[in-house]
C-alpha cells in the first residue's frame, strides 16, 4: 500500500483496501471480482451508528488493520491513485480473519 488515503467513513462505513487472491494454481495475485464474499483490510472506521427505527447502537464490529470478509452487494468502490478501496456499510461484514 502507498499510504492510507485521507478519507473518513461516513457513520455507520469502513473503508476497506482490496486483498488480492493468489490462484493455488499458477501462483499469480487475482482481484476478486466474482459475486461472491471479498476480503479486504480495514484502513478506517466511521463513527458508530444505530439499528433502524431505535435508539439501540450498533457498534462496529471491527478495528483498523483487521482482515475482513464481507459481502460482495452493498458497498461502493473508490479510486484513489490507481488503488480501489471499499466504503462498506457495518453490518455487511461476514467475518474477521484470527490473527
Amino acid at each position: 500500500m502507498q499510504g492510507i488515503p485521507q478519507i473518513t467513513p461516513a457513520e455507520g462505513f469502513i473503508l476497506i483496501e482490496t486483498i488480492l487472491a493468489e490462484n493455488p494454481e499458477t501462483g499469480v495475485l487475482i482481484a476478486q471480482n466474482q459475486p461472491t464474499s471479498l476480503k479486504g483490510k480495514v484502513l478506517a472506521i466511521g463513527k458508530d451508528t444505530f439499528y433502524p427505527n431505535t435508539n439501540i447502537p450498533y457498534k462496529c464490529p471491527v478495528k483498523v488493520d483487521d482482515v475482513v470478509i464481507h459481502s460482495a452487494m452493498g458497498f461502493e468502490t473508490v479510486k484513489i491513485v490507481y488503488i480501489n478501496y471499499r466504503l462498506c456499510p457495518i453490518n455487511k461484514i461476514l467475518a474477521i480473519y484470527a490473527t
